[in-house]
């Protein structure tokens, strides 16, 4: 779909790190910049310019960016800590 360098991002990321209990409505893909994206349906694909940091397997944004994204969308009473 979007190859090497993308990895998952918002709420299911936050679902693979344990942030949040219910699985998402959608999962986000955040792509770097430039890459061509074939979209899915169920899936939403974002470009980032500069580097992901990405952790773990598969491949997702790390809690530090997980936690602005939720706060930055209103969705941080969705976390099984808050």
């Amino acid at each position: 779909m979007v190859g090497d360098g993308a990895c998952v991002g918002a709420e299911a990321a936050a679902r693979l790190h344990g942030l949040v209990e219910a699985n998402p409505p959608v999962i986000t893909v955040l792509a770097p910049h430039g890459r061509k994206i074939t979209g899915r349906p169920g899936w939403v694909f974002s470009q980032r310019a500069g580097p992901l940091d990405s952790r773990g397997m598969p491949p997702r944004t790390n809690v530090e960016d997980i936690v602005l994204d939720l706060c930055a969308t209103g969705r941080a009473e969705t976390w099984s800590g808050g």
